[in-house]
Formats: C-alpha cells, sequence, structure tokens
C-alpha cells in the first residue's frame, strides 16, 4: 500500500518519473509485498556489465519504471516480480527488449529450456536448479514489449517451471494491458 501512496504522489506531482501503466495489484492470488520507482542505475545494477547495460538504456531512452514483489505462500510459487519499464518510444523498448533476450542468463542463470512461447513470439527462459545449492528454487522469466514499455515478469518456485508460471504470466498481460472494450 505505501508503494501505490509514492506512486500516487509521482503523478500528481507532474513528474515525467511516473510510469505510464503499473503491475497489476494481484497476481494469482497473491498480495503485493513492496511496489517501487524503478531507475535506470536499478536496471542496470542486474547485469554482469552493468556500464554496458547502462549505455543501452540511455540509447534506448530509459524513463522510468515500477516493480512490484508478490510473496507466494509456499515451495511451489515463492514470488512473483513484476517490472513495467517506460522507454522514449517502441523502438527504445525493442531495444532493451533484444538486450534482455540476449542476456537472460545475467538474470535467472543458465537456461535450459528456451523452446517455449507464451504469446505472439513472446519465449518464457526457465532456469532450473542443477543440484549445486539445495534451496535453488527453480525461475521463469518472460518479458515483452508494448508500445514504448517492456513488461518483464519473473517466477520463482518449485512450480516455475510448470503450467502455473504460464498461467501467472498470462494474467500479468491481461491484467497490465487489458484489451479495449469493442
Amino acid at each position: 500500500m505505501h508503494g501505490a501512496i509514492v506512486l500516487t504522489l509521482a503523478g500528481c506531482a507532474g513528474s515525467s518519473l511516473a510510469p505510464h501503466a503499473v503491475p497489476p495489484s494481484d497476481v494469482g492470488g497473491l498480495a503485493p509485498a513492496t511496489t517501487t520507482l524503478v531507475t535506470a542505475e536499478d536496471v542496470a545494477t542486474e547485469a554482469v556489465d552493468a556500464d554496458a547495460l547502462s549505455g543501452i538504456l540511455d540509447i534506448a531512452g530509459f524513463q522510468a519504471g515500477v516493480r512490484r514483489s508478490y510473496a507466494g505462500g509456499g515451495r511451489a510459487i515463492r514470488r512473483v516480480e513484476v517490472r513495467v519499464l517506460d522507454f522514449e518510444s517502441s523502438d527504445g523498448a525493442s531495444m532493451y527488449l533484444a538486450w534482455l533476450r540476449a542476456n537472460v542468463a545475467d538474470l535467472i542463470g543458465d537456461v535450459r529450456d528456451t523452446e517455449r512461447t507464451l504469446f505472439g513470439d513472446v519465449p518464457l527462459y526457465i532456469h532450473l536448479p542443477d543440484g549445486c545449492c539445495p534451496r535453488e528454487p527453480a525461475v521463469a522469466l518472460a518479458a515483452w514489449s508494448q508500445g514504448p514499455q517492456v513488461v518483464r515478469v519473473l517466477v520463482s518456485g518449485a512450480a516455475a517451471d510448470a503450467r502455473k508460471a504460464v498461467r501467472l504470466v498470462r494474467e500479468v498481460r491481461t491484467s497490465t494491458f487489458p484489451a479495449p472494450d469493442a
């Protein structure tokens, strides 16, 4: 709730840092745990080569973003994180998305399965634990662009490699950008 207040205040102040869309308030019955604004520095620090990604974000016209995390109630789904990132143009969003797809291992580790697609040409990347760390969960990542925005969904937990992760990603898609009424 506190994060929503911050977003509302930023929008009222006329700040260009307020994102145009925000992640849904509920995903798969999981309540949001935190909501925060995301800066270019926040995005860049996830990369192995943060300076390179920082340059790409600058060229792509990154403006602002919002991250909402949802806590799972058990081992099946431990956490869902949704980010909506705003760029100056659709081309900028596509540039970041291309970087993300080429560097997905920076975010979730080695990817074993890239054959699954969710909707259109959106791949579902899955990292499975390799036995080295007994508590390491499976992680699924999907990202797509909608105009000048990129939506990124990360699902972690034992069921992240199964239908539940696919359902959660699809739910985020339809609730972040609902279809216009006919």
